[in-house]
């Protein structure tokens, strides 16, 4: 038995004098089908060529998230305004929008004052470091070691926003690079100095 269960529709159509029996399997949000007494893993196949092989855990993944309201969920957690949908004539436009910051002189004294203990900067920062920024710095605090991939992934963020927030916080004179970019680590320096 697959899982979730399958839509489809079995019809009969006459092509030159002979009868087929055609079944039509509806595409639907819920993938991946698998078969259910094999799981998931095991029970995922996909179409290659003119094979059918296990899917692996990447594909199923993709597929697991394709038809998701992921946009919409990311939404919600940065509290972003939500894509609008607007139809010009016979055109479709689609207003996405992204976080935003207030410019203000004192961005990093307010930005201290919210953040947790932990996520303030030792610094006398004259650079407007961003709020997010600060929890890069405490995931550097907890992980010297981790890459800039791992902080994104770690965070849940995009690979250029890590690197933006380390090139903040490198001006800022709050973390500097020791070694080299894979086997190096992130100093968190004090008050700033090295």
């Amino acid at each position: 038995m697959c899982t979730p269960q399958v839509m489809y529709d079995i019809y009969q159509e006459s092509v030159k004098n002979k009868v087929l029996i055609v079944v039509e399997v509806f595409p639907g949000n819920d993938t991946p089908y698998f078969i259910k007494s094999f799981g998931k893993e095991n029970g995922t196949f996909i179409r290659l060529d003119a094979t059918t092989r296990n899917a692996d855990i990447t594909t199923i993944d993709e597929l697991e998230l394709r038809g998701k309201r992921r946009y919409y969920d990311v939404c919600h957690e940065m509290n972003i305004r939500e894509p609008e949908f607007l139809e010009i004539g016979d055109l479709l436009r689609v207003n996405l929008y992204r976080p935003t910051y207030k410019a203000e002189t004192n961005t990093v004294e307010k930005s201290r004052e919210s953040a947790l203990e932990s996520d303030e900067l030792p610094c006398k920062c004259t650079v407007n470091v961003p709020e997010i920024a600060l929890k890069t710095y405490s995931a550097l605090k907890e992980n010297p070691r981790a890459t800039s991939a791992e902080l994104a992934e770690i965070l849940g963020i995009a690979l250029r926003t890590v690197k933006n927030h380390i090139s903040i916080l490198k001006k800022c004179g709050s973390i500097e690079r020791v070694g080299s970019d894979k086997s190096g680590y992130w100093k968190i320096t004090e008050n700033g100095e090295s």
